[in-house]
């Protein structure tokens, strides 16, 4: 199950906000920007409902500082250098570079199809585009009713309204090349809401660098609120990051394959090209895309014919769109069933440009093996938050996109038959002639930039493949920069970003740190004040809200369920007692005790002491059992699992239930640690129960259980049980429920399983579940080698049960390659260790784990095939069931 994503936008020339009232969502993803640039997307966990400011800001920095510096440095060039370098405090204030050339006509295309409601969302964006010089055109494609063109005569009468017959996307999109006025055309789609900079960074790039045919920009996700959207994301969206591409090739020359991927280049939904291009390179093809057969490719074929005739197409982030993904899950299997269009577009390409055949088969090949084919290995190899059904459907229409063009391109042909031809305006052609080429040089060019003065574009470049730019300030050589510019002009904006990449602090007024790099010839700079100078600007000046106030107030509203398995051991539980209730906490408790003995009269002999504990009894030796029993009784929003054979430190509850403030976690798991430890039993520990990151915090997320498609996470090492706490309602999901029985353990002391089967099934779903290394205690078994043997073998039982489980059961085979590869060379390599006397302990150690995992795998098979349906599942259950004691209350 996937959850709620809330999507916002955040301009880092205003304060940062603090965001509430965000309950419904577990994450938040917002769309970091610098005056209008995007730097990149920033998740950031919601806690009690709300992102704090300070939180935002920190994971901004944490993630974007060295791509906030690198922009700051451009717009610092934007204005003649200081002799002495730009100064850091100056940059936070200083504006991107504007535009100062005319702003010529936009045609800003708008295809769609009986879909009024999106049109209206659409076209509400576009009246709030900045751009002074527009002209916006809705193609109604084959409409069934007069919906969308009344809709645009009432209500957006500045917008032009034209009627395409022929059914098709491409159809529409060349009849929006006929009716363009503009020397520019922005097409987009009706379920897109535009940016009000969108076209101004569109035409601003068409305008400095003529030489460009085609642009495609940004697309982000509108909003993520159905699971259907987040999966989308989630299969790649329509994201092409945040730096800026160009793609370019001489006309002639045979694309590189990797060329021919033009998915990469960008998406229909935000694409431009000048108007001229099109005489020269052909209009789009009707049998492609949206409304036939194919069901895609079209905006792929014209990238492709784009660079193939020799143009260059540029990818430009700045130029942003929010696409308002499917929010049904049946609407998003059948748009990814459209992606075969791009084996239509290849079939189309090859028919075109016959010497592209091998490059395209080469394209074809590579793409199905590593992407199509290996996702659905994967999927079978482990489950997987994306669905297998997804994948089955892109991969189902990858075969039918191998010959659907033929059928596409007759029912084309037949198109123009019944309606007649489009009569496309003639354009004067945008090539470049033959003797023009033939002038052009293959030496590389020199130029010199002087920052003290406006930083020009190099429009006397256009003969040269390279240029080398050499950088001074003040006559000063600071370094120089080569641009591969391809025969052509190089923007002011090209040759800053430039000359920021190979200069990066060299541009500020920073002393050089002295040191042995400085005497070989490498100068470093101190970064630190740099770095300390962003996070005043950005962190002190955020908003004061009431986030971290409601973060602290969280805790004390909820009530927090403590169950503590026991073993009729009287003194053992009332001194666990003692110190539970002398914990320095304001959290509501409620203290269940679970007794697996009913003859016992252990209620009687603690409620003297304790009258508010509720002491429950379930005749079991099981231990997931005996943990179910509690949970079933317990009212608590939080639910912690221990026994009573440890010591707490003062620090542990605390610590163990302050990351349930952030919604997305689901489990938290704490250290436990031996009482006293001796060298045999510390090198027992070291083997068996701590790994090296075991007392540093860490957090397990969805992708972290995804990490790897045959290596099984170490879910075992985050912990357990008696150190582990879950949110209440993971024990009434559908996909979770309570413990699974057929993990107990008999012996209660050591415990089984079921708890890190339990972290499997939480991260399995995409939740998060953190360790929290100051929620420590300190566990009596660990005292003595006998009992360290003991938890040893059993921990090679469980770990062995808990493997073979997930295979057997979700069907992860991640789990039989780690029992049958993994875990023999393992031991193998311990067995080395001991006899070349690596190692101080015996080989009967290694022995005991070894048989603890045989053990295991047979037990675990046993309890598969001979225990009924009943036992070996677990009983769902809901906020009535819950047995309470009337007597009892809250300590």
């Amino acid at each position: 199950m996937l959850y709620p994503i809330k999507v916002v936008d955040i301009e880092l020339s205003r304060t940062i906000p603090g965001f509430s009232g965000l309950d419904v969502y577990l994450q938040l993803l917002a769309l970091v920007r610098l005056h209008g640039k995007p730097i990149g997307y920033v998740q950031a966990p919601i806690t009690a409902g709300n992102c704090s400011s300070e939180t935002l800001s920190r994971l901004i920095l944490e993630q974007h500082g060295d791509a906030i510096i690198h922009q700051l440095l451009v717009n610092g060039l934007a204005a003649p250098s200081p002799p002495n370098g730009l100064q850091m405090e100056d940059l936070l204030s200083a504006p991107s570079a504007s535009y100062e050339g005319p702003w010529p006509l936009v045609t800003v295309a708008v295809c769609t199809r009986d879909r009024p409601a999106d049109i209206d969302l659409c076209l509400e964006g576009i009246s709030r585009l900045d751009y002074p010089n527009l002209d916006v055109l809705v193609v109604d494609n084959a409409p069934t009713n007069s919906a969308t063109q009344d809709l645009v005569k009432s209500k957006y009468p500045h917008v032009r309204y034209c009627c395409e017959p022929r059914p098709g996307l491409d159809w529409a999109r060349n009849r929006a090349i006929y009716e363009a006025k503009g020397e520019f055309i922005a097409y987009t789609d009706d379920d897109v809401v535009v940016d009000p900079g969108w076209v101004s960074a569109i035409a601003k790039h068409f305008c400095e660098n003529p030489e460009v045919m085609a642009i495609t920009g940004l697309i982000v996700p509108y909003e993520l609120e159905a699971e259907a959207q987040v999966l989308f994301e989630m299969c790649g969206g329509f994201g092409k990051g945040f730096q800026q591409k160009r793609f370019y090739v001489k006309r002639g020359n045979k694309l590189p394959w990797w060329f021919l991927g033009t998915g990469n280049c960008g998406a229909g939904a935000n694409m431009a090209y000048r108007r001229k291009v099109f005489s020269e390179i052909g209009y789009f093809d009707p049998a492609l895309d949206v409304g036939t057969v194919t069901n895609g490719g079209g905006d792929q074929e014209m990238f492709f014919r784009v660079i193939k005739e020799g143009h260059p197409l540029v990818y430009e982030p700045n130029a942003v769109v929010f696409h308002r993904h499917r929010r049904d899950y049946a609407r998003l299997r059948y748009q990814l069933s459209g992606n075969g269009g791009a084996y239509s577009y290849m079939h189309a390409g090859i028919r075109r440009y016959p010497d592209e055949l091998l490059s395209f088969l080469k394209l074809g090949i590579i793409w199905f093996l590593s992407w199509h084919l290996r996702r659905l290995i994967i999927s079978l190899i482990y489950p997987a938050r994306y669905p297998r059904d997804l994948i089955l459907a892109e991969l189902q229409g990858c075969f039918m996109g191998l010959n659907r063009y033929p059928k596409a391109q007759k029912a084309a042909t037949q198109v123009e038959k019944d309606f007649g031809p489009i009569i496309l305006p003639g354009q004067e052609s945008a090539s470049i002639s033959e003797e023009s080429s033939h002038e052009r040089r293959t030496e590389t060019a020199v130029r010199t930039v002087e920052l003290s003065q406006p930083i020009p574009s190099l429009n006397d470049v256009v003969d040269y493949p390279c240029v080398r730019v050499v950088i001074l300030r003040n006559n000063t050589l600071l370094g120089s920069v080569d641009i591969f510019n391809l025969h052509q002009v190089v923007s002011a904006d090209r040759l800053r970003e430039a000359i920021v990449e190979a200069l990066g602090f060299k541009l500020l007024n920073l002393a050089p740190t002295p040191g042995i790099y400085a005497r070989a010839g490498y100068t470093s700079y101190d970064t630190s004040q740099i770095f300390s100078t962003l996070y005043e600007h950005y962190c002190q000046s955020s908003q004061e809200d009431n986030s971290e106030k409601n973060e602290v107030a969280w805790i004390k509203q909820k009530l927090v369920s403590i169950i503590i398995a026991t073993c009729k051991q009287v003194d053992t539980l009332k001194d666990f007692l003692t110190q539970l209730h002398h914990l320095p906490t304001q959290t509501e408790l409620e203290v269940i005790v679970v007794a697996n003995d009913s003859t016992s009269d252990l209620e009687s002999a603690i409620q003297s002491d304790f009258p508010n504990t509720l002491v429950i009894t379930e005749n079991s030796s099981n231990s997931a059992s005996i943990y179910n029993a509690g949970i079933k009784a317990s009212r608590g929003d939080i639910v912690l699992l221990t026994n009573d054979r440890v010591n707490l430190s003062s620090e542990w509850l605390e610590a163990l239930v302050e990351p349930f403030e952030n919604a997305d976690v689901m489990a938290v798991t704490g250290a436990t640690l031996p009482s006293a430890v001796n060298p045999l039993t510390q090198e027992l520990l070291n083997r068996s129960t701590f790994p090296d990151w075991y007392l540093k915090p860490f957090c397990a997320t969805g992708n972290w259980f995804e990490s790897s498609f045959y290596k099984p996470s170490p879910i075992e090492w985050l912990g357990g049980i008696p150190n582990i706490a879950f949110r209440s309602k993971i024990f009434t999901h559908p996909c979770i429920q309570l413990m699974d029985e057929a993990l107990g353990d008999k012996d209660l002391s050591a415990g089984g399983a079921e708890d890190t089967y339990h972290l499997y099934k939480i991260l399995k779903l995409g939740y998060t579940v953190l360790h929290e290394p100051k929620a420590y205690l300190w566990d009596k078994n660990l005292d003595n080698v006998k009992l360290l043997q003991q938890k040893l073998y059993k921990h090679g039982k469980n770990h062995a049960a808990f493997h073979l489980k997930v295979w057997l059961k979700d069907g992860d085979w991640r789990g039989l390659i780690h029992l049958l590869l993994a875990l023999p060379l393992f031991h193998l390599r311990q067995v080395k260790e001991v006899l070349l006397h690596r190692k101080s302990h015996k080989i009967s150690l290694v022995l005991v784990e070894i048989l603890g995992n045989i053990n295991g795998v047979f037990s675990t098979l046993k309890t598969h095939f001979l225990r009924s349906e009943k036992r070996s599942g677990a009983v769902p259950i809901s906020s009535s069931s819950h047995i309470v004691n009337s007597s009892a209350g809250k300590s």
